[in-house]
């Protein structure tokens, strides 16, 4: 029997030069285990993929708006996987049947389907010239703090913010490991790292990395 699974997951979104987006992701899932991409926005899109872990990736294909790019706003998107039964057999002997090896901040329980995963994360599209200005204004702000150790300025900060992305969403879990430990709560610092997958590939990744455990 398989031990119990402390799900690991993370997901970013890119673009290309027709603004239609593509999402990729880490996790420790198991190979081949299946899960549906949902995404709705302020322009009415609603789009789903299907996607699957391939050595502890995922990647969906390109996601546009009835073949057009993606309008600058806001959006969602939602990775659910479906029930322990109809994953693959090699999935099931990782997770369980009912996915009852699963646990973690993702995971999620049905009466009768058992365990299953559910990640929302929220972001905006914008003219990338525009984003990539207002992005670094951001930064230089965060690394500011992060230079002198106020850690509990950069969650301020980062809490401010309304959709932020996956970089600022580890540095904010970094800075809670930080606020935690300080103040003595090791649960709790242990479960601000655990949030963040290990080889965390963004920005500060070795500062961030060299805390991981």
């Amino acid at each position: 029997m398989e031990g119990i699974l402390h799900v690991e997951l993370s997901v970013k979104e890119d673009s290309d030069k027709d603004n239609q987006l593509l999402f990729t992701g880490n996790t420790n899932l198991p190979n081949r285990m299946k899960f549906i991409l949902s995404i709705t926005g302020e322009d009415g899109l609603s789009a789903q993929k299907e996607v699957e872990v391939n050595n502890g990736k995922l990647e969906s294909e390109l996601i546009s708006n009835n073949g057009a790019g993606l309008v600058p706003g806001k959006y969602n998107l939602q990775i659910t996987s479906p029930a322990g039964i109809i994953q693959p057999i090699s999935v099931q002997k990782k997770i369980g049947k009912q996915g009852e090896n699963l646990e973690g901040e993702f995971v999620w329980s049905q009466e009768t389907l058992g365990k299953m995963i559910g990640y929302t994360y929220s972001f905006s599209t914008s003219d990338a010239q525009t984003a990539s200005i207002e992005s670094e204004k951001v930064w230089e702000e965060i690394n500011g703090y992060l230079a002198t150790g106020q850690y509990t300025l950069i969650t301020e900060f980062i809490d401010k913010i309304q959709t932020p992305d996956q970089d600022l969403q580890m540095m904010y879990h970094f800075s809670k490991y930080h606020i935690h430990g300080q103040a003595g709560d090791d649960r709790k610092a242990l479960e601000s790292i655990n949030s963040i997958p290990k080889n965390y590939k963004g920005r500060n990744e070795d500062l961030i990395n060299s805390t991981n455990i």
